[in-house]
């Protein structure tokens, strides 16, 4: 049974009224290369748990130790260290059909920065790095973060964070989070 969130519960008993599961088709995992970080807790463990139960071959990738049953590969990975996400993405097969980038650190055990470059900077990176050649015509990538983005809408903020975005590589977005955080 998966880890209950509440839309996906609600979600789960209007269709089953209707005796379908959209959903299944929706997300078409059946068979897919799927990868899934932060999948030891939380929304990352649920949508790993959702991926298996579809029949998705998920690799899953976590700092923390990972409990979900039926995964094709569990891979410990640290997002704050470029080195780790590149020993992580070996492991990974060339072709991913979907990839949900779910990891990250709310901000109260970590600070300023470590939070960026998890949330941010690391998945900047993977896109780049790995995403572009791996994710294929017609695959699926999706990004869900906590606080690393806290007051983009704010003007002052917002262009602090559109600097990030034209930088290229690790250590240039490393280098600006780091002087942000100052």
């Amino acid at each position: 049974m998966l880890s209950c969130v509440p839309w996906r519960c609600q979600f789960d008993i209007e269709l089953r009224r209707k005796g379908e599961r959209i959903y299944e088709r929706l997300l078409r995992v059946c068979a897919k290369v799927c990868v899934v970080t932060g999948a030891a807790s939380g929304m990352g463990k649920a949508t790993a748990e959702m991926l298996v139960e579809l029949g998705a071959k998920v690799y899953a990738l976590d700092i923390a130790p990972m409990r979900v049953p039926g995964i094709e590969k569990s891979i410990t990975v640290n997002l704050a260290q470029k080195k780790s996400i590149d020993d992580a993405f070996k492991e990974i097969p060339d072709a991913i059909d979907r990839y949900f980038g779910i990891a990250g650190v709310s901000g109260l055990h970590n600070n300023f920065a470590e939070t960026l470059t998890i949330n941010f900077v690391a998945n900047k990176y993977i896109t780049e790095e790995y995403l572009d050649k791996r994710v294929p015509d017609g695959g699926g990538i999706v990004y869900c973060t906590s606080s690393g983005g806290l007051g983009w809408e704010k003007p002052a903020c917002r262009n602090e964070y559109m600097g990030l975005i034209d930088l290229k590589g690790w250590d240039a977005a490393v280098a600006a989070v780091e002087k942000l955080a100052s």
